[in-house]
């Protein structure tokens, strides 16, 4: 194959100036179903948020006493009244109060004038407090421990489901075009669906390099629709190569120039 691509060749809309505007031109056969799916890592994630900030909060947060005022019942349920130091932009502390509400196995042990642990973090408008109803400080190891067996698993799960994707929004957005060749299609089971693999040179300045192959599930019309041999516009990443998309069979796809 030829190891300089033509710019004729090249769709018009890929050509334009870096960043392009990509929109997404077809949907993906699972997109519905995964996004159904990732709906619990991304309820992980989201979890995963509260104990990161308590874990800051415990190891960069200054200890400090709430003292119980008053006990409540009411319609808002069991609560009480917490005096607490908050510090100032200008230096010093000043005492304010504020009503929380408790579990029901807490209320009782929450008798007037028991002092309970805290951590405070920043200072005025920005500051944020924490105060423990229980009596018991906030252990940041186990916080950590939590978070470092917890968000991973979160994470993987995301990428697993949306990486890909993410990948081709961004090669459709910088990625540098070069012109490919389909070598080979095929079916190999029937729940897998058709692949097309094919091959394109790394274009690095004004010299091609290394051939670099690639293969893309396509849908059964795609795959009706193309033969080997035929040409097909890759894009791929300048810092690596490997990374690629085959555009025509692109979730998303650039404006051509004066588009909307």
């Amino acid at each position: 194959m030829d190891a300089r691509p033509a710019s004729d060749d090249i769709e018009p809309e890929l050509r334009r100036a870096l960043p392009r505007r990509p929109y997404v031109c077809r949907a993906p056969e699972w997109l519905s179903l995964r996004l159904l799916a990732s709906s619990v890592p991304l309820f992980v994630a989201w979890a995963c948020l509260y104990p990161a900030w308590l874990l800051v909060l415990a190891t960069w947060g200054t200890a400090v006493e709430a003292k119980v005022v008053q006990r409540h019942f009411d319609a808002r349920g069991y609560g009480v009244t917490l005096a607490y130091p908050l510090k100032r932009w200008r230096g010093g502390d000043h005492t304010v109060q504020k009503w929380v509400g408790v579990e029901t196995a807490e209320y009782g042990g929450l008798v007037s004038g028991r002092l309970l642990p805290a951590r405070r973090l920043g200072r005025g408008a920005l500051q944020a407090i924490r105060i423990e109803t229980d009596g018991r400080p906030l252990d940041a190891a186990t916080l950590a421990w939590t978070l470092a067996f917890v968000a991973p698993l979160a994470g993987g799960a995301l990428a697993a489901m949306w990486g890909r994707l993410l990948l081709e929004l961004w090669l459709v957005s910088w990625g540098r075009p070069v012109r490919g060749v389909v070598r080979r299609c095929e079916v190999r089971q029937r729940l897998q669906g058709p692949f097309v693999s094919f091959e394109y040179r790394e274009l690095a300045g004004r010299r091609a390099s290394a051939t670099l192959h690639g293969r893309v599930r396509v849908t059964p019309t795609q795959y009706e629709g193309v033969r080997p041999g035929q040409p097909l516009t890759i894009l791929h990443s300048v810092w690596n190569p490997r990374w690629h998309v085959a555009y025509p069979f692109s979730t998303f796809a650039a404006r051509e120039r004066g588009g909307g």
